[in-house]
């Protein structure tokens, strides 16, 4: 079995042959992101390409028809829900309607921290079925749950905070335009969190491998919120060259 994730912001340029760039550790990049950012952004900007990524680039849909890839990421969505989901673990088509209310909802208010209560009774279901819906819509790559200790959790713990799984979601499934702020910490989950373990934090946006703690925001994002924390830096949206723990948001594209 092999789970294969989505292109990450280099994997997007180098099969458009835009460039080519290898992969960087995590710990290269915090280390040496000034001077790899300054060798790198020689070659082409990087974020003259970065909206095209976040908006129809997570699945190689793109190369096909770019206007039509919203229609065919949310058909392939209803597709595992209506297919996949009762195939694999026998649930009922009852329930991958209440899988598809809830997923509508999600859509609108993501990043949220769940209220399972409420929406149960959204749902008129039980507050049970709906942490384990989260859990199926997680297991489709559709979400990513967020826990405080995600060591030894359950399928029926309640998540902390609740993302739509990479921005391209957030526009196939959004009405309206997406949230800047929603859509940068979605990018960064995407990047991160098929390498490594990303938990909910009170300081800062995400934690990394139970060490790193890292704060999302624009070009004038500063480390205010993160005062007193070791090993913490800002993921910059908006910049090219970052500096110290400032570094820039499409960087962590590069991790695999």
């Amino acid at each position: 079995m092999y789970h294969l994730h989505g292109l990450a912001f280099r994997e997007f340029l180098r099969i458009q042959e835009i460039v080519s760039w290898p992969a960087i550790s995590l710990a290269d990049l915090l280390s040496g992101h000034t001077q790899l950012a300054l060798d790198l952004t020689k070659t082409i900007k990087p974020l003259e390409h970065f909206n095209d990524y976040l908006k129809q680039g997570y699945y190689p849909y793109f190369l096909e028809n770019k206007e039509a890839y919203a229609q065919k990421l949310t058909e392939t969505i209803l597709l595992s829900l209506e297919l996949d989901l009762p195939a694999v673990y026998g649930i009922s088509y009852a329930s991958v309607d209440k899988l598809k209310q809830l997923l509508v909802v999600l859509a609108e208010s993501v990043p949220l921290k769940p209220n399972i209560s409420k929406l149960s009774e959204t749902l008129n279901t039980s507050r049970a079925l709906v942490v384990e819906y989260m859990h199926y819509l997680a297991e489709l790559g559709v979400l990513m749950l967020l826990h405080r200790d995600s060591f030894g959790i359950t399928r029926l713990q309640k998540p902390e905070k609740v993302y739509l799984s990479h921005p391209n979601l957030q526009y196939a499934l959004h009405q309206s335009r997406p949230d800047t702020g929603t859509l940068r910490e979605s990018f960064f989950l995407s990047q991160v969190q098929p390498l490594h373990k990303v938990e909910y934090t009170d300081k800062g946006d995400f934690r990394l491998d139970r060490q790193i703690t890292i704060e999302v925001g624009g070009a004038n994002k500063s480390r205010q919120q993160l005062a007193g924390v070791e090993d913490a830096y800002v993921a910059a949206d908006g910049i090219e060259v970052g500096y110290g723990e400032k570094v820039p948001l499409w960087m962590f594209g590069l991790l695999y």
